[in-house]
């Protein structure tokens, strides 16, 4: 079965987006999910997933830290 997950929208829904100002940018969070992904998908599953990430930014309301995501 393959995946397609929307990055951009699974990284604001699970809030692991860094604070403005933090040395952690968007690229390192994105690179952050892509990791957690490797790391928890089978390989199976990891050949047919497809991350698309369409944001330009981070959201405004982007608060919190990255704790808990290997990067």
């Amino acid at each position: 079965m393959a995946l397609i997950i929307d990055g951009s929208n699974l990284l604001n829904a699970s809030g692991v987006f860094t604070p403005a100002g933090h040395p952690h940018t968007l690229q390192w969070t994105r690179r952050a999910l892509l990791d957690f992904l490797a790391d928890h998908l089978s390989r199976k599953t990891r050949a047919a997933t497809r991350v698309v990430f369409d944001a330009k930014q981070r959201p405004r309301a982007a608060a919190t830290c990255c704790a808990g995501i290997a990067g």
